[in-house]
């Protein structure tokens, strides 16, 4: 099976690199936390291709597995490629990057954590890594700022854009150097990933109306319908230089990891389909391939309203407590971007299905149903991109393959035929609400469908 995850990654690498088209990828991020309580071969066999195993946290020094968990997240990569599907290992994310902006800023210290992270991740048998390394804070736009950044970034590369140089030459060193110790493994080609935070993209807006207003900004298609403003002006990468945004580093990553999975801003309540496409579409017109960008979309549900990192619950929690009122059927899960679910808080602030005794006021939450996930699957395929991820699969029902938002992932992908007017139509089902059930997993029945009890 490793040979087959080999071959999949270089099939994967040659249509990012080369514009190709290639099977669009269904991946989870699977947090260390959650390792001991998930069937990893489950989620494979419901078609999920890749999983990002997250996180090593580095350290000053250079050492990038300062909380010791290196171990377990290799076991989690050799239950992944037994299974058929690819590993990634994550670096940083969730307050564990502060050491890499010291190590990136130098060329002798990023080089060398580059090797250790290279020969850490090729020993474990990963397929990938991922620099999970939030963007800088914006800088003060305009022309003269632009041009300065732009001036500076020609002469020596920003550090992100740096690291992921140095990370993917040390991959393929490592690489090389595994294979001529051990012939009978094939060389594999590992692949490096950075992410795109939800939180900067209203800084595209920004820098596209600065560049409008100096005259700095390209013009260049979207994938709107056709009847909507299909021309839009958006910023140069000196433009996005200025803002701080690294435009090497988006256009060097094989995959740019699109974090539209928590989205409170958005109207609709919580990462509806309209909004993922139209973040989508903002960073593909900033320069980013679609081979190499994939789309985030969430496997938990947010409180209306709520801000931050509170006020959540995961997927699987919203549709079991559901099944269990009987409520989970057609309407928890049909055209709507964002199906809310009411849940009432009992005397002791505890959670209650609707109507179990003692609830006593409404709670909605927003998520994203199955038949969400699909849409935004399809569409991603359709548009070309590298493919989907959630977040995170702890929080998905793997073990009721017709409930499960992995299975409702990789069946939306599946039945997308590609092509732009494809694309275009999902796009306006999305604005439009009319996003049509998920394609039935399993058995043939959709989830919805098989858990009122139809």
């Amino acid at each position: 099976m490793a040979s087959r995850s080999a071959a999949g990654m270089l099939l994967a690498l040659a249509g990012a690199r080369l514009g190709r088209a290639a099977p669009p990828l269904v991946g989870a991020y699977i947090p260390e936390y959650r390792l001991d309580g998930l069937d990893l071969r489950a989620a494979a066999s419901l078609g999920l291709t890749d999983g990002y195993v997250f996180s090593l946290t580095p350290t000053p020094l250079g050492e990038p597995d300062g909380a010791g968990i290196g171990a377990r997240l290799a076991v989690a990569a050799t239950t992944l490629r037994a299974a058929g599907a690819r590993a990634h290992v994550v670096v940083g994310g969730a307050g564990r990057t502060s050491a890499l902006a010291g190590l990136a800023a130098a060329d002798a210290p990023r080089r060398a954590f580059a090797r250790r992270l290279a020969r850490y991740a090729v020993a474990a048998g990963f397929d990938g890594v991922v620099l999970d390394w939030p963007a800088p804070p914006a800088a003060p736009h305009g022309a003269a700022a632009r041009a300065a950044e732009h001036t500076r970034a020609a002469a020596a590369h920003t550090p992100l854009a740096a690291l992921v140089r140095d990370v993917r030459a040390a991959l393929r060193e490592a690489a090389q150097q595994a294979h001529a110790q051990a012939p009978a493994v094939p060389a594999r080609a590992l692949s490096v990933g950075i992410t795109l935070s939800i939180a900067d993209l209203p800084q595209f807006a920004a820098a596209a109306a600065a560049a409008a207003a100096d005259g700095s900004a390209s013009p260049s298609t979207d994938g709107a319908p056709r009847g909507r403003a299909s021309r839009r002006t958006w910023p140069s990468p000196p433009a996005l230089l200025a803002l701080g945004f690294d435009a090497d580093a988006l256009r060097l990553a094989d995959y740019v990891h699109l974090m539209a999975y928590d989205d409170w801003r958005d109207p609709e309540g919580h990462a509806s389909a309209a909004g993922a496409f139209s973040r989508a579409e903002a960073v593909l017109r900033a320069g980013v391939r679609p081979p190499s960008l994939l789309l985030g979309v969430p496997f938990f549900a947010r409180r209306l309203g709520a801000r931050g990192f509170g006020e959540v619950r995961a997927y699987a929690q919203i549709a079991t407590d559901a099944l269990a009122a009987g409520q989970f059927n057609e309407a928890d899960d049909h055209a709507a971007e964002t199906p809310f679910v009411p849940v009432r808080t009992g005397a002791d602030g505890a959670d209650r299905a609707d109507g179990a005794d003692g609830a006593q006021s409404v709670r909605p939450y927003a998520f994203n149903g199955r038949a969400t996930v699909a849409a935004k699957a399809r569409w991603a395929a359709a548009r070309g991109l590298g493919g989907t991820f959630g977040w995170e699969l702890g929080h998905d029902l793997l073990g009721l393959p017709e409930a499960s938002l992995v299975a409702a992932m990789a069946a939306g992908a599946r039945s997308a035929t590609g092509g732009a007017d494809e694309a275009s139509a999902a796009y306006r089902a999305a604005l439009d609400g009319t996003v049509r059930p998920a394609p039935a997993a399993g058995g043939g029945r959709s989830a919805s469908r098989t858990l009122s009890g139809a």
